[in-house]
């Protein structure tokens, strides 16, 4: 039996180490694009090369996809899918390649274990998602944390092959609680490259504003879950009044900078400078220019900022009101 189980720990230690030396290749030959990717240049020369080869640039596109589960430092590609394909098409193919990521991922967890997720994943995060082992709960945990963006998807993915999921229920019904997002980001895309601004302004405004909002309280809805789990009480409540205090001094740095910039925003619009910046937009309806990209950011700048003031003074009053709690109890 000790041989068995050594052999089989070989066999995993083995595995573990070519995927990691696959990985590292993959990202030493992929690197230099994704750097030009986070350039408008990269991203134009892109889009040129998938309209120009069309089929093989879609299946570079999906890949693309499915490279950014596994290495998150890839940009939103959506946004570009969105761009290149029409909303539709940009929609079905950014799915098709992070369906494609996932499943390698839940595969490589599968076959190597637990010493892949160790890999890839912070010692951090392998301790805060301990809760997951729960099965009544963990597929509903994780269709939240897929649903709401600014919520560590990628890093949580890894997790999924290790908890008492079933796997039917994890890819039909978990894995597309991811759609909604990508759909909204191959909208963006999809606007930006048709020039409807007022559009793309809308959705980029709620998008990252979901994701500010799912950053500032996924600990919260994390810490929901956890309550109902075999987490020690006590260290959860230290980390509760913890989170609650961030929360606080976030939301107030949020709405006094926002509000700053935003009175700023406001002067700024006062001047000669910006009137020339509005009569070249109006005349041109187009971002090519510095004077209708000025415009642009100025004038629609300003509806997000305050958004975000909006955000800032929730999260400071909802921790206000915790952090009030807490001492009451404590009391």
């Amino acid at each position: 039996m000790g041989k068995k189980l050594s052999k089989k720990m070989l066999i995993k230690i083995a595995t573990l180490i070519v995927v990691i030396l696959i990985m590292v290749g993959a990202t030493i030959l992929v690197f230099p694009w994704i750097n030009e990717l986070k350039t408008t240049e990269g991203r134009e020369a892109l889009k040129l090369y998938i309209e120009s080869k069309k089929t093989v640039g879609t299946f570079i596109f999906i890949g693309l996809q499915a490279f950014q589960v596994l290495l998150p430092i890839v940009p939103p590609i959506q946004i570009i899918g969105g761009a290149l394909f029409g909303t539709l098409w940009g929609s079905i193919f950014s799915y098709i390649g992070l369906y494609l990521g996932m499943s390698i991922v839940y595969g490589l967890v599968r076959i190597v274990g637990y010493p892949i997720v160790e890999a890839f994943v912070g010692e951090k995060d392998l301790k805060k998602f301990n809760f997951l082992k729960d099965p009544d709960k963990v597929a509903l945990v994780f269709f939240i944390i897929y649903l709401i963006p600014g919520m560590p998807k990628d890093t949580i993915s890894f997790f999924a092959p290790l908890t008492d999921m079933n796997k039917k229920t994890y890819f039909l019904y978990v894995i597309p609680a991811r759609f909604p997002l990508l759909f909204l980001s191959a909208v963006f895309g999809s606007a930006i490259s048709n020039g409807n601004y007022t559009l793309a302004v809308i959705l980029s405004i709620v998008m990252i504003d979901i994701g500010i909002i799912g950053i500032i309280f996924r600990d919260k809805v994390i810490n929901h879950f956890e309550k109902k789990g075999k987490t020690k009480k006590l260290s959860l409540k230290k980390r509760e009044i913890k989170h609650n205090r961030n929360m606080k001094k976030t939301g107030l740095i949020l709405l006094c900078s926002s509000l700053v910039l935003a009175v700023c925003d406001l002067l700024f619009m006062t001047t000669e400078y910006f009137s020339s910046c509005r009569s070249e937009f109006i005349q041109y309806h187009n971002l090519k220019g510095m004077y209708q990209k000025v415009y642009f950011a100025s004038n629609y700048g300003f509806y997000w900022l305050l958004s975000i003031a909006a955000i800032g003074i929730t999260a400071f009053l909802i921790s206000l009101k915790k952090i009030k709690n807490h001492k009451q109890n404590a009391e």
